[in-house]
């Protein structure tokens, strides 16, 4: 199979897990890193400044990742990305277990340790980092960031652009909304609506975020 040639947007800490990823793969060949840095990770070529896809397609490059931790900032830039003509590439470690029969969009990462069961369907780029688990039906909406060591049980949903953060326990059966913050180590009871910040165990909302 020949590899895909693709450009990362995206040259910070987070960049380092999906470019270890990518460079052992042999799906991907990285053509290089577009970000407003001098080096990139890992002696990988910096092909331009910020997010110039101009230049990124007049390279002859069809295929991108965006390396982004941000979940704002990643759709901006991935939705720049698409409408520019870029194909939207996944990621997935070669130790991560994804059920055959799951749905996974475009442009997410899924990193070392995961476990995606069946039925679950994950939106256009999202991050599953590492060593979470999403168990059977559920539903993680686009642009989440489900943290490292997060465990959701089945047939739970979360809203667009959410953030779980590191350890975060959801029971069964949970409605999180859109734009939702889940602090680190929470336990997630109860449902969540959008726009809200939750902490503690059981979590409880803090405050209501703006959209």
């Amino acid at each position: 199979m020949e590899k895909k040639n693709v450009v990362v947007f995206g040259g910070g800490p987070h960049s380092k897990v999906v470019l270890d990823i990518m460079l052992h793969s042999k799906e991907f060949d990285v053509a290089g890193v577009v970000d407003n840095i001098d080096e990139a990770p890992f002696g990988v070529p910096v092909l331009g400044k910020d997010d110039d896809m101009d230049a990124v397609k007049a390279m002859g490059i069809q295929s991108a990742f965006v390396a982004i931790g941000n979940n704002r900032i990643r759709e901006i830039v991935s939705e720049k990305a698409r409408t520019t003509g870029l194909e939207l590439v996944t990621v997935i470690a070669e130790d991560a277990i994804v059920s055959e029969y799951s749905d996974i969009g475009k442009g997410v990462l899924i990193n070392h340790g995961v476990i995606v069961n069946a039925g679950v369907s994950i939106g256009k780029g999202t991050i599953l980092n590492t060593g979470c688990t999403v168990d059977h039906d559920c539903v993680i909406g686009q642009y989440c960031h489900i943290a490292p060591g997060t465990h959701i049980s089945g047939s739970t949903s979360v809203g667009d652009n959410s953030f779980l953060g590191t350890g975060t326990s959801v029971i069964d059966r949970i409605v999180i909304g859109k734009n939702v913050m889940v602090g680190a180590g929470a336990a997630v009871v109860r449902d969540l609506p959008d726009n809200c910040t939750a902490t503690g165990v059981p979590a409880r909302i803090k405050r209501i975020n703006e959209e």
